[in-house]
This record gives C-alpha cells, sequence and structure tokens, in this order.
C-alpha cells in the first residue's frame, strides 16, 4: 500500500465502469436459437412471487423480510423497477449507502436524480500539495479532483498536470490503494486479440439462458495485483443469475495478466469487463 499524509474513504464501482467502459473489451457469444421467450416460466412465477411478498412484507412494517425477497429476486436477474424498490426499501430502513447503492443510476428515475446528487456523493478539487500524496509517487502534478460516493464509502482520484491534462486515477479505502489510470496499464498476456481468444473459447452460454431467450451486456469489475493475478471479481450490472456466474467464472479461470506499472514499479488496477450474450 502507497503511503499517505491523510486517510480518506474511497472508490464507487459505478464510476470504475463509466471511466473506464471505452478500455474494456467486449465478446459476443453466440447460440442457435429458434423461438425466443422472455424467461422460464416457472422462474418467472417464483421471481414474481417474491417481489409481491416483498411488497405484502413492506406494508406490514416487516422490512427485513422484505429486503431477503427483494435481494434474492435481484440476484435471479437485475431491472429498474426492483433496483427502484430496493432503494426506498433501504431509505425506509435509514439505510442511506443502501439507497444510493440500488438506486439505478445509469438509467436514473428522473425524480431521484437531485436526491441522489445532493445525497449520494461529493465532489471538490485541491491543489497537489493539499491533496496528502507524495510528490515523490506523484511528481508533476499540480491537481486532484476527488469524488466520494456514499454507497461504498470510497473516493476517486483524479490527478492533472500543469497543462490541465488528467495523467492519473486512482480509488483509495483506509486501507489500500488501487489505480485505474497509469502510466501502463495492465494487459492480458498477448493482448486483446488473445484476450478475445480466451473469451470466446472458454465462455459457454447457459443453457437456462439459451431456453429462456435471455442476453444482454454483463459488466464485471476485478482488480489486477502486483503479481498479475486477478481477485475482487464481481458484477457491476448483470443479466441473468446463470450469465452472471458463468462470466464470474470465465474471468476467474483467466491466466495471469501482465500488472499495471507507475513510477516503474508494479501496482493493483482496476478493470471493468463486458461480455455480449447475444442469441441468432
Amino acid at each position: 500500500m502507497m503511503k499517505r499524509s491523510t486517510s480518506a474513504t474511497y472508490l464507487s464501482n459505478m464510476l470504475r465502469m463509466l471511466v473506464l467502459l471505452s478500455m474494456a473489451i467486449p465478446v459476443m457469444c453466440m447460440a442457435q436459437k429458434g423461438k425466443r421467450k422472455a424467461h422460464d416460466p416457472h422462474e418467472t412465477v417464483l421471481r414474481d412471487s417474491l417481489i409481491l411478498n416483498a411488497e405484502v412484507a413492506v406494508t406490514v412494517g416487516d422490512l427485513d423480510s422484505a429486503m431477503s425477497k427483494y435481494s434474492k429476486a435481484l440476484w435471479m436477474w437485475p431491472d429498474l423497477q426492483t433496483k427502484y424498490a430496493m432503494a426506498q426499501l433501504c431509505a425506509l430502513r435509514n439505510d442511506s449507502a443502501g439507497y444510493c447503492k440500488y438506486l439505478p443510476t445509469y438509467d436514473a428515475y428522473t425524480n431521484e436524480k437531485t436526491k441522489y446528487d445532493q445525497h449520494c456523493w461529493r465532489q471538490d478539487s485541491v491543489p497537489f500539495s493539499d491533496s496528502g500524496f507524495s510528490e515523490k509517487d506523484f511528481g508533476g502534478m499540480t491537481n486532484v479532483s476527488r469524488k466520494w460516493f456514499r454507497a461504498t464509502n470510497k473516493t476517486v482520484h483524479t490527478f492533472y498536470n500543469s497543462e490541465g491534462n488528467r495523467k492519473i486515477v486512482l480509488t483509495t479505502t483506509p486501507t489500500d490503494t488501487v489505480f485505474s489510470e497509469c502510466e501502463i496499464m495492465a494487459s492480458y498476456p498477448g493482448g486483446e486479440s488473445e484476450l478475445f481468444k480466451n473469451l470466446g473459447t472458454n465462455v459457454r452460454y447457459p443453457q437456462l439462458a439459451q431456453d429462456a431467450g435471455i442476453q444482454g451486456v454483463v459488466y464485471l469489475s476485478f482488480t489486477v495485483k502486483r503479481n498479475g493475478s486477478l481477485a475482487d471479481i464481481e458484477i457491476i450490472r448483470g443479466v441473468h443469475h446463470s450469465i452472471d456466474a458463468e462470466s464470474i467464472r470465465v474471468v476467474a479461470n483467466m491466466p495471469k495478466w501482465n500488472p499495471a506499472r507507475h513510477n516503474d514499479r508494479a501496482v493493483p488496477i482496476s478493470f471493468n469487463l463486458p461480455i455480449r450474450y447475444t442469441l441468432r
């Protein structure tokens, strides 16, 4: 971990996706399919029942039961309406971090945007000398923009040089520092073409999702550690539990990457990867 003169709280998975999406590598997984259906009827009935029972639980004040049922429904597959209901439930529980986590900001409800902007994040900009970072580690930087997110209690730091050019992006917690952009980015061994090949060879379109006619893009986030191994693999935005699980499996079984480097030393870095599942 890099030494810092002040402690801070840091990073949002959603921001990492937005910042690094242009660097992420999508893959299309094809499956032959005739007639397409919306979802497996049995799973649809079960999920609808969970949501209905959650709504009833809210009306009688059993908020813990409602939370459990909404969580199971979202695990099966996410949708904006259920995420929004979960956000409102968190608000009833006085869980402000949960509210900020579940409100679907990537397609925000208009009537919640002002509240989200006022409540869920803070942003400022300070001279580098006031940022708490070391000149030894980040020489030539003049300003640092900071954005803190309530949902994760993490902050994104963006470093600018004297010309106003963005040079480095990193996220920190009280115990760790993870880069998002630096001098030498992490890379899959052999480059993007080999990454495409790995995904094309190893991704298996789940039969459950094929039979139900489910397709879409899964957004994953993971950390490439200093030794090139992958850690902290998680779904940022899922499609269906079977597809989400398959995406995590494939990433977890990748070989070590070439680690990112800053100041001629390996550093941990976050990476975001969309995987597209398409029926044809």
